[in-house]
């Protein structure tokens, strides 16, 4: 990054801001070599918030490259810079308020125990937030077979193994789907006994959706849980 571009930054000089990115516009798509620093990250981490409202305004593609960069961040589950990245406030509002996936799903969906249990500690209601597809957080894990995240969600909020997807599917008959009931029953049967009794919308039970998809091992299981667990 340009070292006058980082001094106007940090000394909330306006005046320099402003005649650099007249000069160039294209200065404000430069980084630091540290960090994945952006001049939002920066603006944000000086606190100088008119300052980061006035570069959304005049390049709000910056936006949405941050937040790619913390999704990135997130699939590589590199903790130390998602936590430097979820302590930007501004960058939590944005994806609070985004209609698709948030940070949550991505890290539920590649098993990124520590990163979920981070985020869950700055934004716990964005595991309640659903992605286009219908998709909770929670669902994302119980389709993976995460143990130790569905049962941080399941603690944080029984009901969340309540909630369907657009497909008419509970986390707990997608976990039956992919045949991953085995490694999750036990959570389920402890936390939310009741998320049994949810059918899909065409009607059918876990035990149903375990048979249609030639899930065998985990029909076993749930014959053995319905056979000594009464509701």
């Amino acid at each position: 990054m340009d070292s006058r571009l980082y001094e106007a930054i940090a000394n909330n000089d306006r005046g320099a801001f402003d005649n650099l990115v007249q000069d160039n516009e294209g200065i404000l798509e430069q980084t630091t070599d540290y960090h994945l620093s952006t001049v939002l990250h920066l603006a944000s981490r000086f606190r100088h918030f008119k300052l980061v409202k006035d570069i959304i305004e005049l390049h709000p593609e910056i936006v949405e490259t941050v937040n790619k960069k913390l999704v990135d961040k997130l699939a590589d589950g590199h903790l130390d810079v998602v936590k430097l990245m979820m302590n930007q406030s501004w960058l939590m509002d944005f994806e609070e308020d985004g209609i698709d996936l948030n940070a949550l799903h991505v890290a539920a969906a590649m098993g990124h125990t520590d990163i979920v249990q981070n985020i869950l500690e700055v934004r716990p209601n964005f595991a309640r937030k659903s992605n286009k597809n219908g998709y909770s957080p929670l669902h994302c894990a119980c389709s993976r077979g995460y143990l130790e995240i569905t049962r941080l969600f399941l603690r944080l909020d029984q009901g969340l193994a309540l909630q369907y997807n657009d497909k008419g599917y509970t986390p707990l008959h997608l976990a039956a789907i992919h045949g991953k009931v085995p490694i999750i029953l036990e959570e389920f049967m402890l936390s939310s006994p009741t998320s049994f009794q949810y059918l899909t919308k065409e009607g059918e039970t876990v035990c149903h959706l375990a048979v249609k998809f030639n899930q065998y091992d985990a029909l076993l299981c749930l014959a053995n849980f319905f056979n000594n667990f009464a509701f």
